[in-house]
């Protein structure tokens, strides 16, 4: 009875939680204007329908910078007015994000090895604590990255249950709105080559070719200036795009703090003391030399769980990793893209309780991986200020805290102490 009464009590908090979040999302919709990234959705959607070239910098517009699929998406609500459109897109957003905290819940309560212990329900509400700020940055932007980390969380539920034909539509779909998911896909094909690559060669038709039927005569165009608009810059820089202390890729922050003259004002005016002065070429060079080590590691994640044959213990730790990974080596991660540290925190707090379940204590690393999570999860600007917060973000403390979480999930994969498996067989 006592139980019973205890998960009516939580499904009535994750109720209140659900419509205090809905109601919120509506408020920041009505108050969308003209220059915000909505905006931009909603222009490129609009400019989609009326045959109008969907990229480019246009005044009082944001730049769109997202593959064509995501402007035939966004033409959904281009065939509304702006106001209205704004208010729905915004309900989704703040319907998704307690939908998004369930999700994950399903898949620890299936797959986490902490599911019969008292730590399993801390794990979730650590990872929804120390990611909540970031959620609630994507509904005061409007923006669209709570909509990719649930179709990657539905990937990955679906891979995890082995129905993988639903698990790459969801994973393809994730790609083709915003180009970060692209390592899922990476993952699943050398892991399950056998198994997919057929249904990975259908959606890849269809997520390329659909937005381009109705557009057919602007092919050449949209492509062309979607290159131009946005691989380019990142071709030509090397390592990011955009210098703002907000953009937490591996690449901004090197940019932002190795290089150029002893204060760098980024693009919204913030001035950021440089530790350094290495020329852009040095920096590029770096940036190379650690990408190269991620992609070593991508490979040996990739590898470790066909050894251990994608048992899902471990699968959600590779996960984690990739999540980790599209952040740290994409060419912008604003903190409103961060929205899969839910997952990923979860994650991290089921390895440091399995720890201590097993050695009987603490340890050192696990507690320290704890402390810079609870860290950059926590300290908002309502705590310590904006201006610190800003100082923190230029320095890359949401940065180096997700490749000190990577290294710990990296170096804590387990092996196969048996012959090595194949999941190709």
């Amino acid at each position: 009875m006592n139980i019973s009464k205890k998960f009516s009590k939580n499904k009535l908090y994750f109720y209140i939680f659900s419509f205090l979040v809905i109601a919120f999302s509506i408020t920041r919709g009505m108050k969308q204007t003209s220059g915000g990234d909505f905006h931009a959705f909603w222009v490129a959607g609009r400019n989609y329908i009326s045959g109008i070239p969907i990229y480019g910098i246009t005044e009082n517009i944001a730049e769109f910078i997202y593959p064509p699929f995501a402007a035939m998406f966004f033409s959904i609500f281009g065939l509304i007015p702006f106001e209205i459109s704004a208010i729905v897109f915004s309900m989704i957003n703040g319907f998704l994000y307690p939908a998004t905290v369930y999700l994950t819940f399903l898949i620890l309560k299936k797959h986490s090895p902490l599911i019969n212990s008292k730590y399993f329900m801390p794990v979730l509400i650590l990872g929804f604590i120390s990611s909540f700020k970031f959620f609630l940055n994507n509904l005061v932007m409007v923006q669209v990255n709570n909509i990719v980390f649930f179709l990657c969380l539905l990937g990955i539920y679906y891979y995890l249950e082995k129905k993988l034909y639903r698990s790459t539509f969801f994973f393809m779909f994730a790609t083709f709105l915003k180009l970060t998911p692209a390592l899922f896909l990476v993952f699943i094909f050398i892991t399950r080559f056998k198994n997919i690559w057929s249904k990975a060669l259908k959606w890849t038709a269809f997520f390329i070719i659909s937005p381009h039927i109705f557009r057919y005569q602007f092919i050449k165009l949209d492509l062309l200036t979607y290159y131009s608009s946005f691989i380019e810059p990142i071709l030509k820089s090397g390592t990011s795009r955009g210098s703002s202390y907000a953009n937490q890729s591996l690449g901004g922050v090197l940019n932002r703090t190795l290089t150029g003259s002893s204060n760098i004002v980024d693009q919204y005016g913030f001035k950021i003391k440089t530790i350094a002065n290495f020329s852009p070429e040095t920096i590029k060079l770096l940036f190379l030399f650690l990408m190269i080590l991620f992609i070593i590691a991508f490979i040996v994640i990739c590898l470790k769980n066909l050894e251990i044959n994608n048992k899902p213990a471990e699968t959600l730790k590779a996960f984690a990793s990739i999540f980790l990974m599209s952040h740290i080596l994409s060419p912008v991660s604003w903190k409103h893209h961060l929205v899969s540290l839910l997952f990923v925190n979860a994650i991290a707090f089921t390895l440091v309780f399995e720890k201590k379940i097993k050695n009987n204590s603490w340890a050192l690393v696990p507690l320290f991986i704890s402390a810079i999570i609870l860290f950059s999860g926590l300290l908002g600007s309502s705590i310590i200020g904006k201006y610190n917060q800003r100082i923190l973000g230029a320095y890359g403390v949401y940065t180096f805290s997700m490749i000190a979480i990577f290294i710990f999930l990296f170096t804590n994969l387990k092996k196969d102490k048996n012959k090595r498996l194949s999941a190709l067989n």
